[in-house]
């Protein structure tokens, strides 16, 4: 299965580098990492070299960008139809990749609206897989957690007991089933707007959530911040 690492202009924090770090080290074993825009100031800093720069670059700066003048680079206009974040994943798809990580997804200052954005750029993914029939497989990443999009599907998590999951509805009506968890539910009818199936915990190493309809499922670990 060929994989993608993407990697935003988005929030790393200087506390937790080292993940960040060897999140590149394993992609770069594993298939093609891609820096977005900005996000190249973290493989500069770090001392990285990414396998694609794509951007616009209105938010990396000119010394920065011109030290990787080196590797292959894909140019977007400012004024666009999509953010960089969406081209990316359209690229890395368009190249035949089937499963992609995606990092720098949230924010942690202020930017609200390209946090909510970047959440639902799964959603390309599951419609690309219904458009094509592949068998394609995406989720943000962080030090803490990740996310994932189910429209009428099902997905295995591993973690540790204690680890949190939120299943959060975003059709109208959504009926879950969980498995492994500290509270198990069977074809449980919830709807958007509710909050009543965020915050269930990992009872077993290994849970199942089977999501009829579309959510966004948040997997937390275990003490990290």
């Amino acid at each position: 299965m060929k994989q993608a690492a993407i990697f935003l202009n988005g929030a790393y924090p200087a506390a937790h580098l080292d993940f960040y770090s060897a999140a590149i080290d394993v992609a770069k074993g594993r298939g093609m990492v891609v820096s977005v825009d900005g996000a190249l100031h973290l493989f500069h800093d770090l001392g990285k070299t990414p396998d694609l720069v794509l951007g616009d670059f209105d938010s990396v700066e000119t010394t920065v960008l011109q030290k990787y003048a080196g590797v292959q680079q894909v140019n977007y206009p400012v004024d666009k139809d999509a953010t960089d974040g969406e081209l990316a994943i359209k690229y890395v798809l368009d190249q035949g990749c089937e499963q992609l990580e995606i990092f720098g997804a949230f924010d942690t200052t202020f930017e609200s609206d390209q946090m909510l954005a970047n959440v639902f750029l799964l959603a390309l993914v599951s419609d690309r897989q219904r458009a094509t029939g592949q068998t394609l497989n995406a989720r943000l990443v962080d030090h803490r957690q990740e996310v994932y999009f189910l429209d009428d599907n099902d997905l295995q998590l591993a973690g540790t007991p204690g680890d949190m999951l939120s299943v959060i509805p975003i059709s109208r009506s959504v009926r879950v089933t969980l498995r492994g968890t500290k509270w198990e539910l069977t074809d449980q009818l919830t709807r958007l707007g509710s909050s009543w199936t965020l915050r269930n915990f990992f009872a077993r190493e290994t849970v199942t959530v089977a999501i009829s309809g579309s959510a966004v499922i948040v997997h937390r670990r275990t003490g990290d911040r």
